[in-house]
């Protein structure tokens, strides 16, 4: 269950009573609200009805691709859907009253079973219950030990753990350039997953070790330095110019590195980590209570080790209390940690990889005294070595391997192209590289295809001459009418392919306000000198455009009509079962232009 309704305190906790185990977190549903993305949920939400909207989350070469049909459902998913479903519902029915508004609950299932609920208040408890305990325990540990804390001991720690962190997002960030590619490439890694995440996440943990390792000696700072600037540097190789994001983790990772001048000290270093958690966790809680979900528990078990180690022990780490402590917090903190990896990785993981540099940094909250002393051990550069190793090698394995198969099918694509701009028809293509079966649809008539800019329809599309299907135009009427603004300009676009799609690129001279398509107020708001793309799905009939516009503009729209398959007579090779038709493939597409002037 991955989103609900605004004052969603009440109908959680009604879920969370219903369902006995599940995925849910509020996390989630807080992310989704500055998504671009729809469900038909996005309806009933918009209007202010409570709900519940759920998904399936898996199968990642599945999802909005054509290989997404009944045959490859798992069926313990639907089943498990549908208990949730069934369990919700039977509840609201039996309820005397449905759920009112109240606040946004942060929520979160345990290990994918119960869902505790609870309302931002609490959230604040746990962060100054967490700070508090953290405190108590580096004091406690310290003066135990007879460690001075000072403030600049603390500072390596703040700086070991951002370092660290953003040190690894930078390992991340360059894997995932060397992954991205074309929709062929990506493709084939989607097909893949299982040891996609497998690589990410032992490059995740073995760049984590060796970038902690660093710290805890207090020696190694300016190689540390070196390979975030050479990363730096390699990262604008791959984007091809620079990019600010990779730039500015190399840049700040450097810095940070400069702090390993001397050994990480015990208390005081657990306490700065602890610091970043209590810092990362009141940012969230200000910018949403909900997003908490993910920080505050793995920070609260970790000011819980520290106090019992700090208050129970003689301030040694080696010690029971300490190992003990941080091992049994630790491993209930690594086990929640390892299901929302999952699930993060899941939903972003496959394009933004990066996001799993902050799993580590939340389970060292309470494992840092058994990192600490594994790090300061022979073994401990050889076994972090090995794992970043490993992953290197399992991403290029997901690099250079094919995986086509009729389970993975490659994408390939090839349409019929009528461009009534230009007078010409094409067989075409929008794919970066012509895979073989691609190839042999657009060389039908023995002619090579040629790679042309088509801008703002396509940006680059393979061509290949095709005489013409005597396809029948579109039609525009535009009629303004005055306001005080200006101009009420309507557009009517009648298509007569019988197109079940159109796509319309709008590029105006003058500014562009209160748009409607047929009657539906849209988002956009063309700037002069701008495209703006406007889709609108199995129109039917006309579609009537509407703006309001200072007098004396002109628009320059450029249109696609997209229709199912080729137009008579025409047709594609036989596919292979390797393979299977992406995007425009195996459609008749119309390109048309209008410039009206108001």
């Amino acid at each position: 269950m991955f989103e609900t309704g605004a004052g969603n305190g009440a109908a959680v906790s009604l879920f969370a009573h219903a369902v006995k185990n599940s995925d849910a977190l509020s996390l989630m549903s807080e992310v989704y609200k500055y998504l671009p993305n729809s469900t038909d949920f996005t309806v009933s939400k918009g209007a202010g009805y409570p709900g519940y909207n759920f998904a399936f989350v898996g199968k990642e070469f599945d999802y909005h691709s054509p290989s997404s049909t009944p045959a490859v459902l798992d069926q313990g998913s639907v089943q498990h859907m549908g208990d949730q479903a069934l369990a919700l519902t039977r509840t609201l029915v039996d309820a005397p009253t449905l759920p009112a508004k109240t606040h946004d609950a942060i929520y979160g299932d345990v290990f994918g079973g119960p869902v505790i609920v609870y309302p931002p208040l609490i959230g604040w408890l746990i962060l100054v219950a967490s700070a508090g305990l953290a405190v108590f325990g580096a004091v406690m540990g310290a003066r135990r030990s007879g460690e001075e804390i000072g403030a600049l001991a603390i500072a390596r720690g703040v700086g070991a753990a951002l370092c660290v962190t953003l040190g690894t997002a930078l390992v991340l960030h360059l894997a995932n350039k060397l992954l991205a590619g074309d929709v062929v490439r990506y493709r084939n890694v989607l097909a893949q997953y299982r040891l996609l995440f497998a690589g990410v996440a032992a490059l995740t943990g073995g760049a984590t070790l060796l970038i902690w390792r660093a710290a805890f000696a207090g020696r190694g700072r300016w190689t540390v330095v070196v390979l975030a600037l050479v990363g730096g540097a390699l990262d604008a190789i791959l984007s091809g110019g620079l990019d600010p994001f990779g730039l500015g983790l190399a840049i700040v990772t450097a810095l940070l590195a400069l702090l390993f001048g001397k050994p990480l000290l015990g208390w005081s270093g657990w306490l700065g980590v602890l610091i970043v958690g209590v810092a990362l966790t009141l940012l969230l809680q200000v910018l949403g209570p909900p997003l908490t979900v993910a920080t505050a528990w793995p920070l609260l078990l970790g000011a819980l080790a520290i106090a019992l180690a700090g208050a129970a022990g003689d301030g040694g780490f080696d010690r029971p209390a300490a190992i003990a402590s941080a091992l049994v917090l630790g491993l209930i903190a690594a086990t929640q940690l390892g299901h929302v990896a999952s699930l993060i990785f899941t939903t972003i993981g496959p394009d933004m990889p990066e996001a799993m540099a902050l799993i580590p940094l939340l389970a060292v909250f309470a494992l840092y005294p058994l990192l600490k002393g594994w790090a300061e051990t022979p073994v401990g550069t050889a076994g972090a070595g090995a794992l970043a190793g490993l992953g290197v090698i399992l991403l290029a394995v997901v690099i250079v391997r094919d995986p086509a198969s009729a389970r993975t099918p490659h994408p390939v694509q090839a349409f019929y192209l009528d461009d009534a701009t230009r007078g010409q028809t094409w067989r075409a293509s929008s794919l970066t590289r012509l895979d073989p079966w691609s190839l042999s649809a657009l060389s039908a008539g023995g002619a090579a295809p040629v790679r042309e800019m088509m801008t703002p329809v396509f940006d680059k599309v393979w061509l290949t001459a095709e005489p013409s299907a005597g396809l029948a135009r579109p039609t525009f009427v535009s009629t303004a009418a005055p306001t005080p603004e200006g101009q009420r300009v309507t557009l009517t676009l009648t298509p007569n392919a019988k197109g079940r799609e159109m796509r319309l690129y709008l590029q105006s001279t003058v500014p562009l306000t209160d748009m409607l398509a047929d009657g539906h107020a849209t988002q956009l708001a063309p700037k002069p000198g701008k495209w703006v793309q406007l889709r609108w799905d199995a129109p039917g009939g006309p579609l009537t455009l509407s703006f309001v516009a200072p007098s004396g503009g002109a628009l320059d729209l450029r249109y696609q009509e997209i229709a199912d398959g080729w137009p008579t007579g025409m047709s594609a090779p036989p596919k292979p079962e390797t393979v299977m038709p992406w995007g425009l493939s195996d459609h008749t597409v119309l390109v048309d232009r209008f410039q009206p002037h108001w």
